[in-house]
């Protein structure tokens, strides 16, 4: 009988105690990194967005007709 009494004294004070809060240091890293890196990163989409744009015109013809691919070509 002496447990049970110990389990409701300390439900009791844990529900008197605020509940802390976990810090979370991802918005504080992400933010920091941001201003690091946000040449890079734009730098990087626009570049993607650009060679994607360019090479979805392509046709087969344009392929068959291009050095570059023919060189590079798998066997």
């Amino acid at each position: 009988s002496v447990k049970p009494e110990a389990e409701e004294e300390g439900d009791r004070a844990e529900a008197t105690q605020p509940e802390m809060k976990t810090f979370d240091p991802w918005p504080v890293f992400f933010r920091r990194e941001w201003r690091r890196n946000w040449p890079f990163l734009t730098g990087f989409a626009i570049t993607g967005f650009l060679i994607t744009k360019m090479t979805a015109n392509f046709t087969e013809e344009d392929l068959k007709n291009s050095k570059f691919v023919q060189e590079h070509k798998k066997h």
